[in-house]
Formats: structure tokens, sequence, C-alpha cells
């Protein structure tokens, strides 16, 4: 694998992931009620929890795709351009 091919790669990564990451940010925002009675459904729990919990999972998926995705497409970017 050259470094064009890793660049593409995590480029396309990093840019699906970010996607999916501004699809579940709108839906926790706009469906937030649709979204609460389902889990509610499954796993009851107060409304505070479920918001706590979503912020912290959105959190976690916030840091996970900037240090997995973001962080090395940039590195590439700038072993490629040397």
């Amino acid at each position: 694998m050259d470094i064009g091919t890793l660049t593409e790669f995590f480029g396309l990564m990093t840019l699906i992931n970010l996607a999916l990451l501004l699809l579940i940010t709108a839906l926790s925002i706009i469906a937030k009620d649709i979204i609460y009675a389902a889990v509610n459904w499954a796993h009851p729990m107060p409304r505070e929890a479920f918001n706590t919990t979503n912020f912290l999972i959105m959190s976690l998926f916030k840091t996970l795709w900037g240090v997995f995705n973001l962080v090395p497409f940039v590195a590439l970017l700038i072993i490629g351009s040397n």
C-alpha cells in the first residue's frame, strides 16, 4: 500500500464517519422524543439519565473519530506533501 492509497482510504473513512456523526447529532436534536421512547421501551431510565448517556456516547464517538480518523488523515496529508 502506498501513501496515496492510504490517504484516500483515511479521507473517505473520515468523511463517512463525519457524515454519520452529523446524522446522529441531527437525529438526537430533531427526533429526541422518538429516540427516547424507543430506548426507554427497551431500557427504562429517567430522561436526565438518557440525556447524559446520549451526550457521553456522542462525545466519545466524536473523540474517537478525531483520534482514529481525522488525525491519521491529516498526518498522511502532511507526509504526502513532502
